[in-house]
């Protein structure tokens, strides 16, 4: 019986190209979630989360944890088709990728626990510590943002490449870059109704 369930379930796993595909999407929409938080506060103004741009960081800040966290999922009950499917599948060329990058499978699964701690106790699910004090767990996972972005950046190299070699040399997504976020942020300032609703 056992037999039979697993051959149904390996003949509805879809091609590998298609799982390239769909993983590199979350993954680019990771990264440029990423290149416009990060701009979004590269400049002199502050942010508050009192008006829209301080909104706008948050959105963009969890967007990209949703993101990068559908990507990297592991293996459970559910047999998720992500990154380390995919890693099972094209292991020789995914080394090969993130050591172009300088990192390597040991820190991409130290983050995904990391990650994983933060998606079942506070930000997918709401557990009993979650609710108490999610900060609480957000420390327990100590997640330092320039490895988190490394980790996105990582990631989405890995899956571009494998999506270049394997399924396209076409690039399959829209780039983008974040800069008019940074504009964005620079010209709002300059509005004296902006500034009038802001701190009148």
């Amino acid at each position: 019986m056992s037999v039979k369930r697993d051959n149904m379930e390996q003949q509805s796993i879809p091609p590998i190209e298609k799982i390239i595909w769909r993983n590199l999407n979350e993954a680019t929409a990771a990264l440029q979630r990423l290149n416009a938080y990060n701009n979004l506060w590269s400049t002199k103004h502050e942010i508050y989360p009192s008006e829209f741009l301080g909104q706008c960081s948050m959105a963009l800040y969890n967007d990209m944890m949703y993101s990068i966290i559908k990507v990297l999922e592991k293996d459970g009950a559910q047999q998720a088709l992500t990154f380390w499917y995919i890693k099972k599948e094209c292991l020789q060329e995914m080394m090969s990728y993130l050591e172009d990058v300088e990192t390597d499978l040991g820190f991409i699964s130290k983050m995904t626990d990391k990650l994983m701690l933060v998606r079942h106790k506070t930000l997918f699910h709401l557990d009993r510590r979650g609710i108490i004090d999610s900060r609480a767990v957000w420390l327990e996972a100590d997640i330092n943002f320039n490895d988190f972005q490394k980790l996105v950046k990582a990631v989405h190299h890995a899956l571009e490449k494998l999506y270049f070699e394997k399924v396209s040399k076409d690039r399959p997504f829209v780039s983008y870059d974040g800069e008019d976020a940074r504009v964005a942020v620079i010209e709002l300032n300059k509005s004296e109704d902006y500034l009038r609703h802001r701190f009148g």
